[in-house]
């Protein structure tokens, strides 16, 4: 019990702490008589062995684990302890491990799914390593598939070997098989639409159950809930935990192999009970749950959103490197370009400039060096699929959805990106489908505005100047201000906006995404986890966040979260938001300048840049920390018809 202990804490240290731990119990053991507890240990060391990256003796405990449980007739720990020799001989003998991973899985089947899962993921490996795309691809497809209906058990099984030490291992896999075989881009682009989806359906598993839900589906929720730990708990017994049971047992064959046999058959019936909820669930076809399950959009759709002026392009990595892959609106040609660069590099050159960037007083030649390289990197490379659209979207990856697209400099022929193209970025083409048939908001512009206590250093008293200005262009705005403007009457209000602008304070919480958020007149904050319950509720509005770093998030898997994704969750059409603090004055006037665009009947991307476009050419704040920290997440559209 102490090995284990030490081991979950996942350190070198701690793993050999752990290894020492189950050595003392081996001499015990040894004393004893008890072969079969015995030959359970030996498996326990060959996984922290593995861990700690000596496979060679992880094999060997792994070799003398295997007899007892085959004479004893344990085809399930027989099986775990295949799949770890397997991953231990790997590299040295393929054809035995996958040899092994066969015989495991005709062993385990599908009631033992996280060793499926390790069985598909290394037969997956030693596919792709013999240039057996096509095995590769589907044997990581079923790994996912595993993946995707026990996601809550496997984080319960982290410390076991073999599981992939980053939940983006498998889907890297995955698309590095896809991307040695040029004839599957479709296939691909329908792994990174996935992948992206996915990040926030992980984000979701475990909050509240949205709001918006009818009873009965809330309780078939709940239900479903209750269901999936009652069968983890019966496969954690399967994976060979040292149990009061197992000890008491005297390690009886017999009692062993009825043991596994009843906690099989309780994770079989739940298995089928679930199956019949699932079925139920999907039925009600409602939009939080598959925002929640990571439901995605097909090819078709992607390229009906996309006219012949438009390119959407996603960035992702596989094996530290960075890809773009695009789908051209005219054509529908969906094409995957490697960039010679890894998210990492593109992440730290970011860190560095962003220093100099995002403040006051940086002249602009300064700035525009810096940006030129990330020009090279991102855009440079798709150059044969810009050359001729009028509109960029894209969908970026981590750390990518900081960077100031619109900012970035062509050094060769002197312009920035945003005086060439309309850019927006979405987290994905499902969440950009979605916000796109969300219903059209029947009522007018919602102000809300809190500059913080009079008395406290935080203070903002630019932003009432801020909203008188809007004001001037839209006279009949309503105004939630000062002590108004309290968490329930901005959720309550902002239903059914065409435009909803909040300007005060935002504090961005790298470690907490879900409570980032904006804080309010009643001591509340409006928070990501607020929206994140209240799916569809703003009913299409655009959004315009007028704080500090609105628009920043903590990367997750291929995405970012943060209150860009929460208002879109909520119903919001498309979201306006900054990338660093902005002077106040020229924040005011890029305002007032958008706001005038949009009285114009432009639609918001077209606005957004109308707005920086007139601060880069007709005023004194020519450099990108004026103008470039404003980002458009989600769908564009006019709104001027629905203000009149």
């Amino acid at each position: 019990e102490l090995g284990h202990l030490l081991a979950e804490v996942d350190t070198p240290q701690s793993l050999g702490q752990a290894l020492s731990c189950l050595e003392q119990a081996e001499r015990y053991l040894q004393q004893q008589q008890m072969p079969l507890l015995l030959a359970w240990l030996y498996g326990e060391q060959g996984a922290l062995l593995l861990r700690l990256g000596r496979p060679h003796e992880a094999a060997g405990k792994s070799v003398e684990a295997l007899p007892a449980f085959a004479q004893a007739n344990l085809p399930l720990r027989q099986a775990q302890i295949q799949v770890l020799l397997a991953e231990c001989r790997q590299l040295t003998h393929p054809q035995q491990a996958a040899e092994l991973y066969q015989a495991a899985l005709a062993h385990s089947g599908e009631w033992l799914p996280e060793l499926s899962l390790r069985c598909w993921y290394g037969l997956g490996q030693l596919a792709r390593a013999e240039r057996r795309f096509d095995d590769a691809i589907l044997a990581f497809e079923k790994a996912v598939a595993i993946r995707d209906t026990v996601r809550r058990s496997l984080r319960g099984h982290g410390h076991q070997a073999g599981y992939l030490e980053g939940k983006q291992d498998l889907m890297s896999a995955l698309l590095a098989a896809l991307q040695a075989k040029p004839e599957q881009s479709e296939r691909l682009l329908i792994w990174v639409e996935q992948s992206k989806a996915d990040v926030m359906a992980e984000l979701l598993r475990d909050q509240p159950v949205d709001i918006t839900l009818s009873p009965s589906l809330a309780a078939l929720l709940q239900t479903r809930e209750r269901m999936r730990q009652e069968r983890d708990r019966y496969a954690a017994l399967l994976h060979g935990g040292q149990s009061q049971y197992l000890i008491e047992s005297r390690q009886q064959g017999p009692a062993w192999l009825a043991h596994d046999a009843f906690q099989l058959s309780g994770v079989r019936t739940l298995q089928r009970q679930l199956q019949r909820i699932e079925e139920q669930i999907a039925r009600e076809h409602h939009q939080a749950i598959a925002w929640r399950q990571g439901q995605i959009v097909s090819i078709s759709q992607i390229r009906e959103m996309l006219d012949d002026t438009s390119v959407l392009v996603y960035y992702y990595e596989t094996e530290r490197q960075l890809w773009a892959l695009g789908v051209d609106g005219r054509s529908g040609a969906v094409t995957n370009q490697p960039l010679h660069v890894s998210l990492a590099e593109i992440e730290e050159k970011w860190q560095r400039a962003r220093r100099l960037i995002a403040q006051p007083g940086m002249p602009p030649m300064t700035a525009r060096m810096r940006l030129a390289y990330f020009w090279q990197q991102l855009i440079v490379p798709l150059a044969h699929i810009l050359e001729d659209k009028k509109r960029l979207i894209i969908a970026p990856h981590r750390g990518l959805f900081h960077i100031p697209f619109a900012a970035l400099y062509n050094e060769e022929k002197k312009y920035y990106l945003a005086e060439r193209w309309l850019t927006q970025l979405t987290p994905g083409a499902t969440v950009l489908h979605t916000c796109r048939h969300y219903p059209h908001p029947s009522a007018s512009i919602l102000l809300v505005g809190y500059p913080g206590a009079p008395d406290v250093d935080e203070y903002l008293p630019a932003v009432n100047a801020e909203l008188q200005q809007i004001t001037q262009v839209f006279p009949k705005a309503s105004w939630l201000y000062g002590a108004e403007a309290t968490r329930e009457n901005v959720l309550a209000q902002m239903a059914e906006k065409v435009i909803v602008h909040l300007a005060g304070h935002a504090y961005y919480l790298p470690a907490q995404p879900l409570e980032y958020g904006m804080p309010l007149a009643d001591g509340r904050w409006l928070r990501a986890s607020d929206l994140y319950l209240h799916h569809g509720h703003l009913k299409g509005a655009t959004v315009v966040l007028s704080g500090c770093d609105t628009g920043r998030g903590r990367p997750t898997g291929y995405d970012i979260l943060g209150l860009n994704s929460a208002f879109l969750y909520a119903g919001a059409r498309g979201v306006v938001s900054g990338l660093w603090r902005v002077d106040d004055t020229a924040t005011a006037i890029f305002m007032s300048e958008f706001y005038r665009a949009i009285a114009a009947g432009k639609e918001t991307a077209q606005a957004l840049q109308q707005a920086q476009l007139y601060l880069l050419h007709q005023t004194e704040y020519t450099a990108p920390y004026y103008w470039a920290s404003f980002t458009l997440t989600g769908d564009t559209h006019s709104v001027l018809s629905r203000l009149i």
